[in-house]
């Protein structure tokens, strides 16, 4: 009788069990003896509880059966939780195949009771394995011994009908050096997790075993062959398609080493192996630790009594920092291995040191706020914020970094022009860029005395600001202020501020200050401000702009959701993908939310109240726990879609929608003038439901919109097809102004396509895509051109009567720019010349510019010309100028295009090279300013023969061959007649032996 009087109800959501009289009795963990109890409690000073025990079980020795009952009234809530895991730690797979690892952990436990469908190998073990080869959703509870059980609330485990077997495993090796190289090789192999070896199972495995690489190599056989697909690498994840096997039963898979690239998805080719695929596998890729650092005097923690406190990156979710009440400590892949953080005292006091208020990861930057000073640390660099980096000494109340990546927000710019961490004070609020200079990293962005005129506010009033975060918008900032004076109790509003426009602004949000306790703003990614604002006892929800407002109640009562009337504080608010929000109290309850959603459901208890732990959510998107044991943390992961579908499934409750699909599969676009995008979206629901595709759009004037919707119904199904086109045809010919009209229809808009309403269980994420309504940077204009060309620099004179700029009658000597203009076209002098432009989106040519576009001769050449030169080819492009090497700009100039006639002449008479720059002056053809540079040189003269002198010189040849002529007679005969004649008649007569001379010769003849 005695027991069934003091304990009428144990039961307890969550899978908890507590008695009715916790509420008597201090706070404690569940030792297992009375020892260990009494010397905690003399530990703790509480002797009075140890003499009080000590009564008790003298007293009730002879009431055996009333032992649980002892051990309730000791222990506050009587914690004993029960869960499930699988062979390898995570839940990819959760199907008919998946050997189910029940752990229950309490006192009082008989056997388990579970569906007739499922199996068990020792239904009496508190370890066993069961097995349900039925998808279906199959339940699961531990029974208790007697009257004074502990009722765990069942679970209502969802087993998949998926064909789904295997998964790949990743392994790499990335150290520092491999870091630094071009690409990193990643090790995959196929492994069945039912039968994986231990270091599979502990994901240590550093090549695969004999089960393994028989199974690789069997898929390897059927045709498989894998891929990687990086996420999260900016604007577009990359996909790595070859692989190689090698004969140790592995494929090895080339991916760039960038620092960027650390999550991604093995996926494989559609092959079954005995009627099972091989599931997609995400994983991670661990970064290499910081360099190591002189081990410091001064570690730092949480104030006594605190939380676990974590802070993670968002840009690289491997790398994380968590402080508990005995350090800090940092991990870069996950916490496989973590690296406890200590300061130096000559930096740190230490008597400061245990007063951690806040923690943020900026990039590469770590700032603690250590009793309201800032600290810094960037790899081996420890220092304190101060003055000198335009941040104050002390009083900063907060910091807060972007929990959403910047790396897919399209900035225009660069991406430094947004900030990446908010810090505050009571009267100021201030910006952090990491990509700048230390001493200019930080900037005061405003103060709420100016902020007071600003937003509207009166002057006698007061303003505070309470806290700040990043919104929804990655362009904008929302800071709560608590307002003195503008109502009889002090007022709650909510300022924001966008970066891209420098505006500040009042939101549609404001309340009575609920508290006096600090309270935090968590936001949720999308196309309209959706926030939560919580404090120690009560959130409160503002969804779409604040159209919504109100508190958070919870499902099963009907109220408002009250930490304090549950006996604790909310402990973490955290925001997964989907909206899926998981919110845990300090003494480890925990309760899902789903955004756009107004009640929380209360989970199934997954630990004890004596465990240390706090939420964890990995680039995936995958919930973890991060546990806390007192010397070293680890962390395991959570079912979070699992344990969501068991606690909805006494309430019956369903998605409303049977399927969201939609074709918005990048984060981001890009649209340029003329060019539109369209999109479709589908949803499928029962007859009378009356859902739809809702679609916000952030800055719509930015684009026009055209709309279509489909609507199909059979069997009482119904099918919704809306397509959305986006355009933009402004004409900006008729502008007054063309760069201020520029500027005001350029800009980012962001969309965000999601079911008019959602459910706890529905899966689907809402698509948020960011489209950049300007100039694609990624886009470039490239003159046809030879690509193969002498790689020598050399020099070339033009003749100064060939220039409108006179160099005082020297000729112009000019270097050619290869590296500017690249290889001249050559182009034959008698032909009309109009060069190719082609518009290339990085390597792919996606068409021929159509647009009208100007030439200029860089050198300011005057010997070249148009063959249609009539008025209405010149068009005057500048309001003023001056001469230059581009010649007076006020003047008219004619214009081209791919499709006219108007073309360039060459001079007839000499080959020249001739350097251009080409302008778009097509108004309406892009927001780009558009240039390109190029060189012709034009070959093909003969030149003309001279008369003058070819008679010249034939004269001058005439005369010296007669000259010679009559040089070489002349010369002739005088040396004929200096020689002495003797007749040869003579000579044969003996008689005549006189000689004569040529005269007297004569006479003989």
């Amino acid at each position: 009788m005695l027991g069934n009087a003091v304990a009428p109800d144990l039961a307890s959501a969550g899978g908890t069990a507590r008695c009715s009289l916790a509420p008597l009795w201090p706070s404690a963990p569940y030792w297992k003896t009375q020892s260990e109890r009494e010397a905690a409690s003399v530990a703790n000073g509480d002797l009075g509880a140890v003499l009080l025990a000590a009564l008790m079980a003298r007293f009730f020795s002879p009431l055996v059966w009333a032992k649980p009952l002892l051990l309730c009234l000791w222990l506050k809530g009587c914690w004993a939780v029960w869960r499930y895991e699988t062979s390898v730690g995570h839940y990819i797979l959760f199907t008919a195949r998946t050997g189910i690892h029940l752990v229950y952990e309490g006192a009082s436990f008989v056997e388990w009771e579970y569906s007739v469908l499922c199996t068990m190998d020792d239904k009496s073990s508190r370890t066993p394995e069961l097995n349900c080869p039925v998808a279906g959703t199959h339940m699961v509870k531990p029974k208790l011994r007697g009257s004074l059980t502990f009722q765990d609330r069942e679970r209502y485990l969802t087993i998949n009908a998926d064909l789904d077997c295997f998964l790949w495993y990743v392994y790499t090796s990335f150290t520092r050096s491999s870091l630094h190289s071009a690409h990193v090789t990643l090790v995959v192999w196929i492994y069945d997790p039912e039968n994986a070896d231990s270091k599979e199972m502990s994901h240590t495995a550093k090549g695969p075993p004999e089960h393994s690489k028989t199974l690789s190599r069997q898929f390897l056989n059927l045709g498989q062959s894998p891929s990687i697909k990086m996420l999260h690498v900016g604007e577009d994840s990359r996909e790595s398609e070859e692989s190689e096997y090698s004969a140790d039963g592995y494929w090895e898979i080339d991916v760039p080493s960038i620092s960027n690239y650390i999550i991604g998805v093995v996926i494989g080719k559609p092959v079954t192996f005995q009627g099972c695929f091989v599931a997609r596998t995400p994983f991670t890729m661990a970064k290499s630790e910081i360099p190591p650092v002189n081990v410091h005097d001064v570690s730092i923690s949480t104030p006594a009594g605190s939380e676990l406190m974590i802070t993670w990156s968002a840009c690289h979710t491997t790398k994380a920092v968590v402080v508990t009440n005995y350090g800090a400590f940092l991990t870069h892949d996950e916490f496989r291995h973590t690296k406890k953080i200590t300061f130096p005292s000559t930096v740190l006091d230490p008597a400061v040191a245990q007063k951690v208020n806040d923690v943020a990861i900026v990039q590469v930057h770590i700032v603690f706020l250590i009793d309201s000073s800032a600290y810094f640390i960037n790899n081996d660099k420890m220092f304190r914020v101060g003055k000198q980096h335009k941040l104050p000494e002390r009083g900063i109340l907060g910091i807060k970094e972007r929990i959403w990546c910047l790396r897919n927000y399209p900035v225009q710019v660069l991406e430094s022009d947004l900030s990446e961490a908010i810090l505050w004070t009571k009267t100021e609020i201030f910006l952090m860029y990491p990509s700048r200079n230390i001493t200019d990293m930080f900037a005061l962005v405003m103060e709420v005395d100016v902020l007071k005129s600003l937003t509207g506010f009166k002057d006698h009033v007061t303003l505070a600001v309470i806290s700040a975060c990043y919104d929804s918008i990655p362009s904008e900032i929302s800071v709560l202020l608590a307002c003195t004076g503008c109502k009889t109790s002090t007022q709650l509003y909510v300022a924001g501020f966008n970066e891209d426009e420098g505006h500040w602004f009042l939101r549609d949000l404001s309340l009575p200050a609920p508290t006096s306790d600090p309270l935090h703003m968590e936001v949720v990614f999308g196309a309209s401000s959706s926030m939560l604002l919580w404090y120690s006892d009560k959130i409160i929800y503002s969804y779409k702009g604040s159209k919504f407002t109100g508190y958070i109640k919870d499902t099963e009562t009907g109220a408002e959701l009250s930490a304090t009337a549950l006996g604790t504080v909310i402990h973490q608010v955290v925001i997964g993908s989907a909206g899926n929000t998981v919110i845990k109290m300090k003494n480890n309850d925990m309760f899902f939310l789903k955004f756009n959603m107004k009640d929380v459901l209360k989970l199934s208890a997954w630990e004890t109240e004596a465990k240390d732990f706090a939420i964890y959510v990995n680039g995936h998107g995958d919930f973890y726990l991060l546990i806390n044991n007192g010397t070293h943390i680890y962390y395991k992961a959570y079912p979070l879609k699992t344990e969501v579908l068991s606690a909805t499934n006494p309430l019956g409750e369903v998605c409303p929608y049977i399927s969201f699909q939609h074709n918005m599969e990048a984060d981001t676009y890009y649209l340029d003038m003329g060019t539109n995008m369209t999109f479709w979206a589908q949803i499928v629901f029962l007859e009378n439901v009356g859902l739809s595709t809702e679609v916000t759009i952030y800055r719509s004037h930015l684009l026009k919109q055209n709309n279509s919707i489909q609507y199909e119904i059979a069997r009482g199904i119904c099918t919704k097809n809306q397509t959305v086109t986006l355009y933009h045809d402004h004409d900006y010919s008729t502008e007054g102004e063309y760069e201020d009209g520029i500027i005001s229809s350029t800009g980012i808009m962001t969309i965000e396509v999601e079911p008019s309403l959602t459910g706890r269980t529905c899966m689907t994420p809402n698509k948020v895509a960011h489209i950049n309504v300007g100039c694609p940077v990624f886009r470039d204009l490239v003159i046809e051109k030879p690509t193969n060309c002498s790689n020598q620099t050399f020099t070339f004179k033009i003749p100064a009567k060939y220039r409108w700029v006179k160099t005082q009658g020297e000729d112009w000597v000019q270097e050619y720019n290869l590296a500017l203009f690249g290889c001249p076209i050559e182009v034959h002098y008698a032909r009309p010349f109009r060069p190719t432009v082609l518009l290339y989106e990085r390597e792919k040519m996606i068409g021929t510019v159509e647009a009208n576009y100007i030439l200029w001769e860089m050198n300011a050449r005057n010997d070249y010309h148009y063959n249609t030169t009539v008025k209405q080819n010149y068009v005057s492009c500048f309001m003023s100028g001056g001469a230059g090497l581009l010649g007076t700009l006020d003047n008219q100039y004619e214009l081209m295009n791919h499709s006219g006639i108007n073309s360039i002449i060459w001079p007839q008479d000499y080959d020249g090279i001739f350097f251009f720059r080409l302008k778009i002056m097509d108004p309406n053809y892009s927001f780009c300013p558009y240039e390109a540079y190029f060189a012709v040189r034009t070959h093909g003269i003969i030149e003309s023969l001279n008369m003058l002198k070819i008679a010249g010189w034939a004269c001058l040849i005439v005369v010296f061959f007669w000259g010679v002529l009559a040089f070489s007679y002349y010369r002739y005969v005088k040396l004929f007649r200096a020689l002495h004649f003797v007749d040869p008649v003579v000579s044969f007569n003996s008689e005549i032996t006189s000689t004569v001379s040529s005269s007297e010769a004569k006479k003989y003849e």
